[in-house]
């Protein structure tokens, strides 16, 4: 019979320079609220698409089940399977190339998103019985796992520095990106921590735009998050590019110290939203899809430790 094992010795080989594949997914499965989330999935939503091809949702999903039965041959076919779905959403993924793992995490989670989003909408217009609008987004942010498990909102305020003037903007993000390369950085004698490189990244800063009221050209931009994800994925901008000098061009190599917790309370606003950290149940016509297996998620160091270079 094939050896059944915890779902945390499943590793995953190597087809060619793979590494920055496993490396990612590992990760992701480590995370336990996620891919219960991803199970979820019913075969009803999944049976949306109909080019005939698998998505990468469905396909991500197979890999979860096969890891949480600890099934260690079927989940590397899953894993395969992932890349080959990816081949085709980025051509940049193709062969055997070495790739960088960050990168290919964001774009991932990107294209995750995208295809639950899409098997959301048809869904809910199948339910509701009406046509989707151009340019209207019917998702609602509840039903789409990606968003519920990485997606945090950020507010920008920017002050002019004329008249005073401010606005106010919010973006989201399903990634932060923190800036090794930035001269401040570039000149410590010692090692980065990651605690300094995200307030780092939500420091005040001055930048030029034009203000409507009194036309002055630069404003102050303050930044807080306002809603926090289950899982923030923090990502390390560490190649420097100067067109005008492309010797000074290349990877930042400093060491970046990663502590076992980062403290977000200083980078909040004060009516900040907090994600709801109670772990998913699988819904019960999973159950016997999935059998028995024990499944430990990772640490919030070991995930880190495993996609940062």
């Amino acid at each position: 019979p094939q050896q059944v094992l915890p779902p945390y010795l499943i590793g995953f080989k190597n087809y060619g320079n793979t590494c920055y594949l496993n490396a990612c997914l590992q990760s992701l499965l480590g995370l336990q609220m996620f891919i219960t989330d991803m199970m979820n999935f019913t075969s009803e939503e999944l049976a949306i698409d109909e080019s005939g091809q698998h998505g990468l949702v469905q396909s991500f999903r197979k890999l979860c089940v096969a890891y949480s039965k600890g099934d260690g041959v079927i989940a590397n076919e899953e894993m395969k399977m992932v890349k080959k779905v990816m081949e085709v959403l980025d051509k940049q993924f193709i062969g055997n190339s070495m790739q960088d793992a960050s990168e290919f995490l964001s774009r991932f989670i990107d294209e995750l998103n995208e295809d639950a989003q899409r098997l959301s909408r048809s869904l809910d217009v199948e339910k509701e019985g009406y046509e989707i609008e151009k340019g209207v987004d019917i998702v609602s942010e509840g039903s789409n796992q990606v968003i519920k498990n990485f997606q945090h909102e950020k507010e920008e305020v920017l002050v002019c520095h004329g008249c005073r003037a401010e606005t106010k903007c919010r973006i989201r993000d399903t990634s932060m990106w923190c800036d090794t390369t930035c001269s401040s950085n570039l000149n410590r004698t010692r090692s980065m921590s990651l605690q300094q490189l995200l307030e780092q990244s939500l420091a005040k800063e001055t930048r030029e735009r034009r203000c409507e009221v009194c036309g002055c050209e630069e404003a102050t931009t303050i930044s807080q998050l306002v809603k926090l994800p289950k899982v923030l994925i923090i990502i390390l901008k560490r190649y420097r590019f100067n067109n005008q000098d492309l010797s000074s061009s290349g990877k930042v190599s400093r060491q970046v110290s990663i502590p076992e917790t980062v403290s977000l309370s200083s980078l909040v606003s004060d009516t900040v939203t907090l994600p709801d950290t109670s772990m998913p149940v699988l819904l019960p016509h999973h159950h016997t899809q999935i059998g028995v297996g024990i499944s430990v998620p990772l640490t919030t160091n070991s995930v880190l430790r495993s996609i940062l270079p």
